[in-house]
C-alpha cells in the first residue's frame, strides 16, 4: 500500500516484471527498502535508465515526438527519485515535504523562483528545512548545479539554427538517490512539426556557455524543444 500503483490481480507478485515494477515506484516514492531489496533496486534502476535512453532514441527515429518526450521525463524521474507530477524541488537533496508545503504556499512552482527570491535571509531561513550545516550545505551545491539555460531559434533559409546559452556549474550532476555516481547530465535539442512528430534531433551536453546547433534542411519544424535527462523542469520549449 506504500505505492501508488498498485498490481492488479493478475499479475503475481513472485513475477520478476511485478517486482521491477514494485522497486521502481518504491524509488519514485523514496521508500526505505531491506538490503537485500536495494541491491535489486541499484539493478532495476541501473537498467531502467538504460532502456529509457534507448526507448527515447527509438521513439526520435520513427518521428513520435510525444512518446520520446515521455521517455526524457522518465529518464529525469529515475535519476532524481520524483514522480514527473511532483515538485521540482525534490530534485534538490534533504528538501523535505514540509518545506514543498511552505514554498508552495508561497507561490514558487519550481527552482528558479526559489533562486529568484530576492530575500536572502528569507531564503536561508527556508533552507533550514532542510536540515543541519552539512544538509543545507549540499542542498545548495544542488540548486548552484541547477542547469539555467536559455534557447534561441534562427530560420537560415532552410536551415534552423538553435542557439542554447547556459550558466551550468561544471562537474556531475547533484543526484544522491541516483545509483551510478559521476553521471554528467546530456541534452536534447528536438525539432517538432504541428503533427507533433520528430522533424531532427540531435544530442548535446553543455561543456561551453554557449553552443550553436544548425539544423540542415528542417523545413516544417514549428517547434524547438531543449530536454534534459536528469533534471526536473527544466525542460525549454
Amino acid at each position: 500500500d506504500a505505492v501508488p500503483i498498485q498490481p492488479t490481480k493478475e499479475y503475481q507478485y513472485d513475477d520478476p516484471h511485478t517486482k521491477a515494477h514494485l522497486l521502481l515506484q518504491a524509488h519514485f516514492t523514496r521508500l526505505s527498502l531491506p538490503p537485500a531489496l536495494q541491491a535489486d533496486q541499484v539493478k532495476v534502476v541501473q537498467r531502467a535508465y538504460q532502456l529509457a535512453q534507448a526507448l527515447f532514441d527509438v521513439c526520435a527515429s520513427h518521428g513520435w515526438l510525444g512518446t520520446a518526450c515521455a521517455a526524457a521525463d522518465f529518464c529525469q524521474m529515475l535519476v532524481m527519485a520524483v514522480w514527473d507530477y511532483q515538485h521540482p524541488m525534490l530534485c534538490i537533496p534533504n528538501v523535505s515535504q514540509d518545506l514543498i508545503k511552505i514554498i508552495s504556499e508561497m507561490g514558487i512552482k519550481n527552482v528558479y523562483d526559489f533562486v529568484d527570491i530576492e530575500d536572502d535571509e528569507k531564503k536561508a531561513q527556508l533552507l533550514q528545512q532542510c536540515g543541519g550545516k552539512a544538509q543545507q550545505r549540499l542542498a545548495i551545491q544542488a540548486i548552484n548545479r541547477y542547469p539555467s539555460v536559455s534557447v534561441s531559434v534562427s530560420d537560415l533559409g532552410g536551415d534552423v539554427q538553435v542557439v542554447v546559452e547556459s550558466d551550468i556549474e561544471e562537474g556531475p550532476i547533484i543526484a544522491p538517490l541516483f545509483p551510478t555516481s559521476g553521471k554528467g547530465d546530456q541534452w536534447w535539442v528536438v525539432l517538432g512539426d504541428d503533427q507533433d512528430q520528430v522533424v531532427a534531433v540531435k544530442k548535446l551536453r553543455l561543456t561551453e556557455e554557449r553552443h550553436n546547433v544548425v539544423f540542415e534542411g528542417a523545413r516544417g519544424a514549428t517547434r524547438v524543444l531543449l530536454l534534459n535527462d536528469s533534471y526536473v523542469g527544466c525542460d525549454q520549449e
